[in-house]
């Protein structure tokens, strides 16, 4: 994701560190004034992308399309971006850090895709068999059985049925291979993208970088 101005990237690199605008490297670069312009212009483009990520209020993820909501204190997690100055495409870099792990999370959340995962599965055992017949569950039983499954603190739940109540010894667990599918929700390039077309950019910035 890149313009001749701003670009937006999903992994930070040791390069992206070299290029902090109080690096002597970038003042004698780009010069003090652009310096001081762009650096401003980057720290509001963050503050804007940072607050399109909206705090968690319940466990239900925001709707596709929409950018992802943060779960993490303060401005950890996808709120974590850096700005730097980019040497090899003389742009400012906005970079959200790569997680520790395998898989790059916010790359995940910004263009969507897939990634293999394991799920707990309850199944029955012979006191409990009939919850699990599809003719003979009930509805209230179905989704008592969801919420059961879906609550970590499962070990202390219990279902009750209306006649008798059924804890964690009543029901067996297994681990189940699938996929997990994550849809897009853009929040680098859409709070970039609205950045740009904002009246500080077009006050602050554009008229120092047409000189």
């Amino acid at each position: 994701m890149s313009n001749n101005i701003f670009g937006a990237s999903m992994t930070f690199t040791s390069k992206d560190k070299a290029g902090f605008f109080d690096r002597p490297e970038v003042i004698a670069r780009i010069g003090r004034g652009k310096q001081k312009a762009l650096g401003k212009a980057a720290a509001v483009c963050r503050k804007k992308i940072q607050q399109g990520i909206r705090r968690a209020t319940s466990d239900k993820p925001s709707k596709p399309g929409k950018p992802p909501r943060q779960r993490m204190a303060g401005n950890d997690g996808l709120r974590k971006i850096f700005y730097s100055f980019d040497f090899d495409s003389d742009t400012v870099r906005l970079t959200v850090l790569k997680y520790n792990r395998k898989t790059n999370v916010p790359s995940l959340h910004e263009f969507g895709g897939e990634l293999p995962t394991t799920f707990d599965v309850l199944g029955p055992t012979k006191d409990t068999a009939w919850m699990f017949d599809p003719a003979l569950k009930a509805r209230t039983i179905k989704k008592q059985l969801a919420y059961w499954q879906r609550n970590p603190n499962r070990s202390q739940m219990r279902i009750n049925t209306g006649k008798r109540s059924y804890g964690p010894e009543s029901f067996t667990q297994t681990q189940v291979s699938g996929t997990a599918k994550y849809p897009k929700r853009s929040y680098m390039q859409t709070g970039l993208e609205k950045y740009l077309k904002s009246k500080h950019f077009q006050a602050r910035v554009a008229e120092i970088l047409r000189a």
